[in-house]
């Protein structure tokens, strides 16, 4: 069997927890080494709202431990994302043989953009440019028409590409101090599942 499934929402998502799982596992996650399968899901975020459950009954006998990614902004879903996290993961749980241990639901809010601003010191370096004005500290309240104003600035666009290229330079100090809810959700039950010091 293998470790991990996860379910992601977008090429963009899934461009980000390849680096993350693939380089960044042992000094920066602190986690072992993975056997990993990430699928991502062609109707993006509804898609994942919607299709979890009949996804996860095909992938019990194959991994020990399942994760579903996807954005707020596009999910459809009205309550809150802990609200949304809950429902998807308790309807695993109800209609799947996955127990509560071995699945967790992480809803980014807004979206997967937000997550870029955690690593804002590093746009100069991304962008060959110095002009990038220095980031304040505080993420943007729509981090992704944030973005995009950066990125026309720098004639560069959104892409799979580009999100691999900015998670290449997350580091331990990053990954450690970045307060998303989301982000410390995933990199808590990532640890907490698979951390060097577990059995």
């Amino acid at each position: 069997m293998k470790d991990l499934f996860v379910l992601v929402a977008d090429a963009d998502m899934k461009a980000v927890m390849e680096v993350l799982l693939k380089e960044k596992y042992q000094y920066q996650l602190g986690i072992k080494k993975l056997d990993f399968e990430i699928y991502r899901h062609p109707k993006k975020d509804s898609g994942v709202r919607k299709d979890s459950v009949e996804i996860f009954l095909n992938q019990y006998s194959e991994f020990y431990k399942g994760l579903v990614m996807l954005d707020y902004d596009g999910s459809g879903f009205k309550d809150s994302p802990q609200e949304l996290e809950k429902r998807i993961k308790e309807d695993i749980i109800k209609y799947t043989s996955w127990s509560k241990k071995n699945v967790e639901v992480i809803v980014i809010y807004p979206e997967i953009e937000i997550w870029v601003w955690g690593v804002a010191d590093k746009f100069p370096e991304i962008f060959h440019n110095k002009d990038i004005p220095r980031y304040s500290g505080r993420k943007p309240l729509h981090p992704k028409e944030e973005f995009e104003k950066i990125l026309r600035k720098v004639g560069r666009s959104l892409s799979p590409g580009l999100f691999e290229e900015i998670a290449r330079k997350v580091s331990r100090h990053h990954i450690d101090n970045c307060r998303d809810r989301a982000f410390r959700k995933l990199v808590d039950t990532l640890r907490g599942w698979f951390g060097v010091s577990s059995s």
